[in-house]
């Protein structure tokens, strides 16, 4: 079944992602919160010129990426947390989950992540077979390379999305409690050009990079606050590339909906006036459609993409 492109799909992709991490249609739950130096971008590895996984910490959420150097499939983890404990040591422990080899399903786990000197440790504290997995040793990277060559997601897609990442971030705080405050907070992740209001480029250069995060999203796991994801680049590439398509109709779609003045530009007035007429902040009911808006707009731009190819393939355009 095709879909069509509602406000809300495009809606979402300006604010549902911005407002919580990637990965399940809730709230995050409550906990403490996550010592800035242990947030951001992380990589498992002994050394940057091989790592095999990327972690991207928030507050009370993280999305990790695994891909092999001899597999085309990358894997995508993203998960809400909560902080259960924070050690003098700056060592916190938090929530999680375990693939259970016998149950053969995800099951609640403690994590313990420790700081040691410019490396973080993670390792299990609980249930009981999950303690003796081997510990990860995470590290910071600003090129990092699997078995010695480039990470093709990593060089080619991960600045986008750190920048996505790291914008959740800072503003899901600011979108969970009052609607002048998220306004604020989502047009200065939109305006690159820093001018204080949202062009329609601008509107589409958010949709291509939001494409990117919508496959990484994948499925939520059934029982657990965690979604799963299995892609290859070219599927990446595909959602990009249809986001291009399909990105002036989405930033048409928004500013029809909240460029009240007619200017062509959405300021951060207007957003917080449509914020409170739709009703914000939002229900747990109302961000789950959010958020699956997200993932069927990344679907529709490959689709789209696909469509286009076989319209020019069809008139010799390639």
């Amino acid at each position: 079944m095709v879909r069509r492109i509602t406000f809300s799909a495009a809606l979402a992709a300006l604010i549902g992602v911005c407002r919580i991490g990637p990965g399940i249609a809730a709230d995050a739950p409550p906990g403490l919160s996550v010592p800035a130096a242990l947030q951001g971008a992380w990589y498992v590895g002994e050394s940057c010129s091989d790592v095999t996984s990327y972690f991207f910490r928030g507050d009370g959420w993280s999305i990790g990426i695994e891909e092999q150097a001899d597999s085309e499939t990358i894997e995508a983890d993203s998960s809400l947390f909560s902080v259960l404990q924070i050690e003098p040591d700056g060592s916190m422990i938090v929530s999680s989950y375990w693939e259970d080899p016998v149950k053969r399903a995800f099951v609640p786990a403690t994590f313990k992540l420790t700081p040691s000197g410019s490396r973080i440790v993670g390792s299990f504290v609980s249930p009981p077979g999950a303690v003796n997995v081997p510990k990860i040793s995470e590290i910071r990277c600003d090129n990092p390379e699997i078995a010695g060559k480039p990470w093709p997601l990593v060089s080619d897609y991960l600045s986008d999305l750190t920048g996505i990442l790291d914008s959740i971030s800072t503003v899901q705080n600011a979108c969970n409690t009052d609607a002048h405050a998220c306004a604020d907070a989502v047009v200065s992740v939109l305006d690159l050009n820093h001018d204080g209001k949202v062009s329609s480029a601008e509107l589409v250069s958010f949709f291509r990079r939001a494409s990117k995060l919508g496959i990484l999203l994948g499925k939520t796991v059934p029982g657990t606050s965690m979604s799963h994801a299995e892609f290859t680049l070219e599927q990446v590439t595909g959602a990009e590339l249809g986001a291009a398509v399909v990105g002036p109709i989405f930033a048409q779609i928004v500013m029809s909906n909240i460029d009240y003045d007619g200017d062509g530009f959405i300021e951060p007035g207007e957003l917080e006036t449509f914020l409170r007429q739709v009703g914000m902040p939002p229900g747990h009911g109302y961000l789950g459609r959010l958020i699956e808006s997200a993932k069927n707009s990344a679907e529709q731009a490959a689709r789209s993409l696909n469509a286009w190819e076989q319209l020019l393939g069809a008139f010799g355009g390639h």
